[in-house]
């Protein structure tokens, strides 16, 4: 991030297509920092290295020097089409800069289908509407009338604000809204009782989603997604933590850009169900442990070195103005708790909404992601864990990786005779590979004896008979083998591959995860096979194949019927909180009881971590199609 500082220049526009939005600079400026100005948010996912080449932006007009990080990651004839790395570019000069999809795309996040009755029994908040006649003082105080009134049998708790509130209200004769929580009166306004709204929030590392709910039957009225502000400071928490580390105000810089981001995102969501920002009464968050700390502006250097501790873990409860989240000022914000320092809120809300601490036969759940949760449960035990597994599930560290957004490749079938079928998100010609896409491709190459149980890519000469088909799509790329997905001669917008370090990445990440399920498993008295059931979250927890992901060998001897795909669970069970009390109980009880599993310090992890690498023999496991 460049800056002229004390420099007094004429003022110059940079202008971003297709959006048409313009920054102007005074001086040398980061393509980053004009780019957020404007109201873009670029992605950079090496944490702004120059390693990755995922901001990759064009240059239409104005000067762009080449850097020595543009080199590495870009090809020739691409440079002279004036591509650029987004984190590398510094303007000093009038420019026009194109921001394609793949470098700042966001998929949403689902909160879920309807509500079940039964889930609006226990109700966080209630509303309703009183009359209290002319003061008269042989009654008591307006907050003593108004208890008796509404049969709460002693005065309600209530911040100056809520007291300001009510006075402002009351007038005699004429009906007051009061919102209640538990014993305690959050807000008050005059007339008849208005629509209610509750704010579920799910603060990822990548990603910001949060939804506006219906108090009266639980129903999600819009919902949204955008990328978290904070991936300017790095793309992961490590990352971030170590910025935060620097000096005393890069945590103001996190927290405020967490916040913004909200902010930005809700304002959305108010303008499409057109509501007031103080009738959103409640809300409820969720997040790992370092996004929630940042987001609250609690100090996360702990969270990074041994022994990672975190400031607090159990269940928290904050007004909406002391963490600037743009709803009622005095509304009641419910937080997460977390199990440990990498088994964040985000997991328990998954847990909660996937029923996990309910009686039932033994469970796992996976949430996958760069750092995968997992908790799995037998009996009245339940074990947590985290694995290590890095971005190649959300396609950062593979050549043709990308997030799934329009042109991503996100399924891949290999029926023989040569051909390649493909599913592009959007309809639109192929640009990149998603997570699912990736997973689809290893599974496939595998099972048609193209990739063998090693991970290794075998030469044309080198396939079986049933596979001599695929030959022609075999080939050397930068010393090492790849196969070829599709090609601008078959629409796509570039040559778009699998290369043998991409399947090295997906070995590593669905390693760890393997290893860190059977460790789990075992600290719990089980095998992975004798598990009931597997559910396994996340971004694009919906759209794996449930053949796929036993085909690379994620869940091994975990027949299909077994796995159940659940999509954003965590921001299902943050929505159930808005809601109701009962999750809030459960999540705090699930919390407590759960025994953390530190691989760090396991030591069968790393044994257990280097059997989980190889892939399956070919024939060992299932192979084609279903969900």
């Amino acid at each position: 991030m460049v800056q002229a500082v004390g420099v007094d220049r004429t003022p110059f526009d940079i202008r971003f297509l297709p959006d048409e939005s313009v920054c102007r600079a005074t001086g040398p400026l980061g393509l980053d920092v004009a780019a957020a100005r404007a109201g873009i948010l670029l992605e950079h996912p090496c944490g702004a290295q120059g390693t990755c080449g995922r901001c990759r932006v064009r240059v239409r007009s104005g000067s762009a020097p080449i850097t020595d990080d543009d080199r590495d990651q870009i090809e020739p004839h691409d440079l002279d089409e004036g591509w650029r790395l987004g984190c590398r570019l510094v303007l000093d000069g009038p420019a026009t800069v194109e921001v394609p999809p793949l470098s700042r795309s966001l998929s949403g996040k689902s909160f879920g289908d309807a509500v079940a009755p039964e889930r609006l029994t226990r109700p966080v908040v209630e509303r309703l509407a009183i009359v209290l006649p002319p003061n008269d003082l042989s009654e008591g105080a307006l907050l003593d009338r108004l208890s008796s009134a509404c049969g709460l049998g002693s005065p309600p708790a209530a911040t100056p604000a809520a007291l300001a509130e009510l006075g402002r209200a009351w007038t005699a004769g004429e009906p007051i809204t009061l919102t209640l929580e538990g014993h305690e009166l959050v807000a008050a306004s005059r007339g008849e009782v208005r629509r209610g709204f509750g704010l579920a929030v799910d603060i990822g590392t990548t990603s910001l989603a949060a939804a506006l709910v219906d108090l009266s039957d639980g129903g999600v009225l819009a919902s949204g997604a955008r990328l978290n502000p904070q991936v300017a400071f790095g793309s992961d928490v490590i990352a971030r933590i170590r910025y935060a580390m620097e000096r005393d105000e890069h945590l103001d810089a996190l927290a405020n850009s967490v916040r913004s981001g909200l902010a930005g995102l809700l304002t959305g969501l108010l303008d499409e169900v057109g509501c007031d920002r103080r009738d959103v009464v409640v809300g409820a968050v969720g997040g790992n442990p370092t996004m929630l700390h940042a987001w609250a502006g609690v100090p996360i250097a702990g969270l990074g070195t041994a022994p990672y501790a975190a400031v607090w873990a159990w269940p928290s409860r904050w007004k909406a103005a002391e963490v600037e989240l743009a709803i009622h000022p005095n509304a009641n914000v419910f937080v997460f708790p977390m199990i440990r320092s990498h088994v964040g809120g985000d997991a328990v809300a998954a847990a909660i909404a996937c029923d996990l601490d309910r009686p039932g036969e033994p469970r796992l759940l996976i949430d996958l992601g760069t750092n995968t949760e997992l908790i799995g449960v037998s009996g009245d035990r339940a074990v947590a864990t985290s694995a290590a597994a890095g971005p190649a599930f959300e396609g950062v560290s593979i050549r043709c990786g990308m997030r799934a957004a329009p042109g991503a490749i996100d399924l891949v079938s290999l029926p023989g005779n040569g051909r390649v079928l493909l599913n592009v998100i959007g309809g639109v010609p192929a640009t990149g590979l998603c997570g699912s896409g990736i997973v689809d491709a290893i599974a496939e190459l595998l099972r048609a004896g193209i990739l063998t149980s090693s991970g290794a890519m075998r030469k044309s000469s080198e396939l079986p008979p049933a596979a001599a088909g695929y030959g022609s799509r075999l080939r050397q790329i930068d010393g090492q083998q790849a196969f070829v997905l599709a090609s601008p001669d078959e629409g796509a917008t570039r040559e778009i591959v699998c290369t043998a370090r991409d399947v090295r990445e997906i070995q590593l990440a669905k390693g760890a995860i393997l290893a860190a399920a059977r460790l789990a498993c075992r600290k719990l008295g089980l095998a992975l096979d004798e598990l009931a059931e597997v559910l396994v979250a996340g971004a694009f927890g919906n759209v794996l194949r449930k053949a796929s992901v036993r085909g690379i060998g994620l869940l091994p001897g975990v027949e299909p019927e077994r796995i159940r795909l659940v999509g954003n669970a965590a921001g299902v069970g943050v929505r159930l909180a808005v809601l109701d009390s009962e999750v809030r109980h459960r999540a705090a009880r699930l919390a407590r009881h759960a025994e953390y599993l530190d691989l760090a310090t396991d030591a069968a992890y790393q044994k257990t971590l280097l059997e989980a690498l190889a892939l399956p023999e070919l024939g060992a496991s299932d192979g084609g199609g279903g969900r």
